[in-house]
């Protein structure tokens, strides 16, 4: 449950090699319950046609829901330089791109895309000093998730995705011929949610249902034990 296994039919994108193009996670609506804290979670991007791992960096407290923060890492957009199973992502092994953006240019239609985190951060120092015009980073420039684990229900979210097209120099067309290489920014993609104090209300009584219902039956337990004994007591002392 909460996980994708297919994808227009099938359970490989054709876009990257191995498993780089094996289709898996969730699309973030909902994930798979009983999650390991340890563990990433995935979310299959259909504009990217990949998937973007978050690593749990810590827990958290969201509208008193006890949840696991993830985060995306300097790995999630490398090409095989911070992390072997990443190799994958690079589209010419010959000369595979620098760590920090990855190459979707075989899903969008050979244009020379590349994504990478806000402002390249965690990206090789190359890509941003080839442009200007950078500013800090702040919370709505992360890609993170609130995650209740039991559950498998994000509490809040935030995505954010910036694209950028490489420009190289083109000896055909009169304007590329005598530029450096570069990376520039096209747009960036965000989106964010949360529930809401209504609805997470009801998560909360979900998430205490099964203790609820243990202490109620305890509960009515020791009742029943009680008026036994109430019920033992009078019969000895003749007083019904």
């Amino acid at each position: 449950m909460g996980e994708i296994k297919l994808w227009n039919g099938q359970n490989h994108t054709g876009y990257f090699s191995g498993e780089c193009g094996r289709i898996n996670g969730s699309t973030g609506e909902l994930f798979a319950p009983k999650r390991d804290p340890n563990e990433y979670v995935t979310v299959f991007s259909r504009d990217t046609c990949r998937i973007i791992n978050l690593m749990p960096i810590g827990t958290d407290t969201f509208r008193g829901i006890e949840a696991i923060h993830y985060e995306t890492q300097a790995e999630t957009f490398d090409n095989g330089a911070l992390n072997p199973d990443m190799k994958c992502y690079c589209q010419d092994p010959d000369n595979c791109h620098k760590t920090g953006a990855s190459d979707i240019s075989t899903c969008a239609e050979g244009v020379p895309m590349y994504i990478s985190h806000v402002e390249f951060r965690d990206a090789d120092p190359s890509y941003a000093n080839s442009t200007t015009g950078h500013k800090p980073i702040d919370e709505s420039d992360r890609f993170f998730i609130i995650m209740e684990p039991r559950l498998g229900i994000p509490l809040k979210m935030n995505v954010a995705i910036q694209v950028s097209l490489h420009v190289q120099p083109d000896k055909d067309i009169t304007i590329l011929q005598n530029i450096n290489e570069f990376y520039a920014p096209l747009f960036v993609g965000k989106s964010s949610g949360e529930v809401d104090a209504k609805l997470a209300k009801k998560i909360k009584l979900l998430l205490n249902a099964r203790p609820i219902a243990f202490y109620s039956g305890v509960a009515s337990l020791v009742l029943s034990i009680i008026l036994l004994l109430i019920g033992i007591y009078l019969s000895l002392t003749n007083r019904w």
